[in-house]
């Protein structure tokens, strides 16, 4: 009996670990988690002249405020990311995709390279365009861990079984 209690407490504790492992799971298919965008999306408005003709540009994705946009018309992609306070961290800055809403064009913009170089154009924005900031994938997928997680649970039940079973 001696020898089972040990062996108990390991089988508890990699149970523990797994359900954490369940808890923690978060899907997300646009990349923003829920600890981040706590206020959900936003409405704002922005103009330096109260005469200027606004267009509504949605943000959507990891950029720290995302939502709704009513900017003036000549305003690039470049001025429109920094007033959403810029990308989160993990963002993936080399494919963040425009989608135009005239002729259903999507727009694919590396955000360093256009920084970085000189001679290179900030997308123009029009009405209603849709601009989403995705974040780099993981190392590790989430359904990976789901099933490795899984299979965590299964072995600690198996393993307590045995256990269990001896000690009678």
């Amino acid at each position: 009996m001696p020898r089972s209690r040990p062996m108990v407490a390991v089988v508890l504790i990699l149970s523990m670990a797994s359900n954490l492992v369940f808890a923690s799971e978060i899907r997300d298919p646009l990349g923003v988690h829920k600890d981040q965008s706590q206020t959900g999306a936003a409405e704002y408005v922005y103009r330096n002249d109260s005469e200027e003709i606004l267009v509504p540009v949605f943000v959507l994705g990891a950029v720290q405020r995302p939502g709704l946009y009513h900017i003036p018309v000549k305003t690039d992609f470049v001025t429109l990311l920094a007033l959403t306070g810029g990308p989160m961290p993990g963002a993936q800055l080399d494919e963040i995709t425009i989608k135009k809403s005239y002729g259903k064009e999507v727009q694919v913009v590396d955000l360093e390279k256009l920084v970085s170089t000189p001679n290179l154009k900030s997308p123009a924005l029009n009405n209603n365009d849709v601009i989403l900031v995705k974040t780099e994938k993981p190392a590790v997928s989430s359904n990976t861990t789901l099933v490795i997680g899984l299979i965590t649970s299964l072995l600690t039940v198996g393993v307590l079984a045995i256990t269990v079973s001896k000690t009678k």
